[in-house]
């Protein structure tokens, strides 16, 4: 698979997470999630695709808070 397309794959992915962690109300599951969001933003991250150095701060959608307490 060419870079580009894992990068591509690794973006939808994490949309996809997003968007369960929004609409979850099981905190666990978010937090688990949210964990999951953050380890592909590294592995993007580390195919040189730098965004930002907080992935937990990246736009996400939904407006709510990226962790609750």
């Amino acid at each position: 698979m060419e870079r580009q397309q894992i990068l591509a794959k690794l973006q939808e992915v994490r949309g996809i997470i997003r968007q369960i962690a929004d609409e979850t109300d099981n905190p666990m599951l978010e937090r688990c999630l949210r964990l999951a969001d953050m380890n592909l933003h590294w592995a993007q991250w580390g195919l040189g695709e730098f965004s930002s150095f907080l992935p937990e701060l990246e736009p996400h959608g939904s407006g709510r808070s990226p962790a609750r307490p």
